[in-house]
């Protein structure tokens, strides 16, 4: 199946890239007990204060269900769900 041609909002040259600001209709958002939330990983020593943010909004609900799953699994519980925002 095709996927729908989006709508393009605002457009913008930079250099030889083209950038475009897309219509969402909806998207997905990972929550935990039903509130939404960011994943901060902390790499190397916690003196060093390097974090990395985990992505967990999605324009896509299967990609948002597989992150679900993966935080459950490494979680070991059942709490992080899929909640939908938009029209």
């Amino acid at each position: 199946m095709a996927r729908p041609k989006p709508y393009v909002r605002l457009t913008q040259e930079v250099g030889d890239d083209l950038w475009e600001v897309l219509q969402a209709d909806k998207f997905f958002v990972i929550t935990y007990t039903g509130d939404p939330v960011n994943i901060r990983i902390t790499q190397g020593s916690l003196s060093n204060n390097r974090h990395k943010y985990k992505k967990l909004t999605y324009t896509n609900l299967a990609n948002a269900e597989l992150q679900a799953r993966r935080l459950n699994y490494r979680f070991k519980c059942q709490d992080f769900k899929v909640m939908e925002v938009g029209k």
